[in-house]
């Protein structure tokens, strides 16, 4: 059953807990279609593998989205070596398997340093960014490759809360459009181990952290009980917000 909301109250911002396995788009559906609301629209998408905060736009306040996605973002997941895939996360096809010395983890983190601070980052040839019109990952699926120019990002801090190989835990700080398991891909490279990203979960988008995001599920009770507010930030919270950061 769909519960219409009057216009004035879906003017904001909802924070959902994007689940695995799901696109950002069918998440956005998802509560466009539950709320039975016109406008609506995510803050930087999350590859169908990940999980976490994923800010969400309706009514007026999608035209604050692009405000919204120039905030730092928080990651949390795991690299596993000795492992490449040609998308370089865990979704991927296979494409080369090594063995993985007992690297000692001053190696690990002195290797990291180099993926710290202002980088150029080409995309990933499995991506949304477009070519001619296209994106690239359907054209990487025809077996179509395309190196498009590099781009300027920043990682403000790249941690490593556990080391137990052939996995690798880390937490990242880093600016919008920075391909997380690029990172892992690259990293693998430079060990010469090889590696990709096992799994990843943003903890904060710029305004929103993980503390305030609730899964489809709760978003639905919540919807369904009448209260709807309790998770909405309204569109003049979120710009007074948005001057702090």
């Amino acid at each position: 059953m769909r519960l219409v909301v009057p216009m004035s109250v879906i003017d904001g911002v909802v924070v959902i807990d994007k689940p695995a396995g799901m696109t950002s788009f069918r998440v956005v559906n998802a509560v466009r279609r539950r709320l039975s609301v016109k406008k609506a629209g995510h803050t930087g998408s999350l590859d169908p593998m990940a999980t976490g905060v994923l800010p969400i736009c309706l009514g007026r306040a999608t035209k604050l989205a692009g405000l919204i996605m120039e905030g730092r973002k928080v990651y949390e997941g795991r690299i596993r070596l000795g492992i490449s895939t040609d998308t370089y996360d865990a979704d991927g096809k296979v494409t080369a398997i090594h063995p993985v010395p007992d690297l000692d983890p001053e190696v690990i983190i002195k290797a990291v340093q180099r993926f710290t601070g202002r980088l150029l980052q080409m995309p990933p040839p499995f991506s949304a960014v477009k070519h001619n019109g296209q994106p690239l990952y359907k054209l990487a699926r025809k077996g179509i490759f395309v190196e498009k120019a590099p781009r300027t990002i920043e990682v403000f801090s790249f941690e490593l809360p556990e080391i137990t190989l052939p996995d690798i835990n880390f937490r990242i700080c880093c600016t919008k459009g920075t391909y997380i398991r690029s990172i892992a891909h690259e990293l693998g490279e430079y060990l010469g181990t090889g590696g990709h990203l096992a799994a990843l979960r943003r903890v904060q988008s710029g305004l929103f952290g993980i503390e305030q995001a609730v899964d489809l599920g709760r978003f639905d009770e919540i919807v369904s009980a009448g209260r709807l507010s309790e998770i909405i930030t309204p569109i003049d919270v979120v710009c007074v917000k948005a001057e702090t950061i």
